[in-house]
């Protein structure tokens, strides 16, 4: 069960759905205050750690990326490849290596979604990802036991975001699948594997009443159950995150200048894409 700590704040209702965007994008770029984990950078151990970042570069905002293997981060790589704000990137690894990264990023009225994977000790090109929505934003990556790779986001055409999943199937992610359905905005979906039925869930905000609730679906095998809220108090997300870091000993590296905008991948994680803007400040 997860309970989100960033907010858009009480007073979403009122904003059109373009004011929004802009004021979620200017949210991320200047929220990015410092992460304290009391860790130690050396002792990751045998496991391999993957981040995803987005921080201002020449005259762009991009997407970076590194890794800790046996203690020492890689040099960082930058992956996007454009001139755009990129902005919120997620990162797994699925079964024979491959690391996959997808993000946000704002073109003129449009926010696209983007990925590219490091395969055969090489990054591919960033490729956009065609949802036909006109807004995509928070992406969130899961690899289930088969392999498969699953992508959810918050979307929309001009109109409250909804919550979308995609596969990677035959070589491309699948047509968009909408989840949720009603008036008001759901935001920040997270994707994790279920510990006791092994099947993917989604956990994300919805507005309700002045405040923002925390609503979750269970994949059954071949949909998504009903959308039901959760009934917690507790920042479940930021706490866990916060817990696995220090469990780990991982300190995200002093090169990273916007340590709000990492995402980890560790091995073996429930949640494989944990963006750590959800880690109470």
């Amino acid at each position: 069960m997860f309970f989100y700590v960033t907010k858009p704040g009480p007073n979403m209702k009122r904003y059109r759905h373009k004011y929004l965007v802009y004021l979620y994008i200017i949210w991320f770029v200047f929220s990015l205050s410092a992460i304290k984990v009391l860790a130690d950078q050396k002792g990751t151990g045998n496991q391999s750690i993957h981040i995803v970042w987005a921080e201002p570069s020449d005259h762009e905002y991009a997407i970076f990326y590194s890794s800790n293997n046996k203690g020492e981060w890689s040099r960082p790589v930058k992956l996007s490849d454009n001139d755009k704000l990129n902005v919120t990137p997620a990162i797994t690894v699925d079964p024979t290596g491959i690391d996959w990264v997808v993000w946000s990023s704002l073109e003129g009225s449009q926010i696209y979604l983007y990925y590219q994977r490091f395969r055969d000790n090489a990054w591919d090109r960033e490729t956009k990802i065609d949802t036909g929505l006109s807004s995509n934003t928070s992406p969130t990556l899961l690899v289930d036991r088969l392999g498969i790779v699953w992508l959810a986001w918050a979307g929309n055409n001009g109109q409250n975001d909804e919550i979308f999943f995609s596969r990677w199937i035959n070589g491309a992610f699948e047509t968009p699948i909408q989840i949720t359905y009603n008036s008001v905005p759901d935001i920040l979906p997270v994707l994790s594997m279920d510990k006791i039925n092994s099947m993917p869930r989604i956990d994300w905000l919805q507005f309700c009443d002045s405040d923002n609730c925390a609503y979750y679906s269970q994949w059954t095998g071949n949909a998504w159950s009903e959308p039901s809220p959760v009934n917690t108090d507790e920042n479940m997300v930021g706490n866990a995150t916060v817990s696995a870091l220090q469990e780990k000993k991982i300190q995200i590296p002093s090169f990273v200048k916007t340590p709000q905008s990492v995402s980890v991948h560790i091995d073996g994680d429930s949640i494989q894409s944990r963006p750590l803007r959800l880690v109470p400040r």
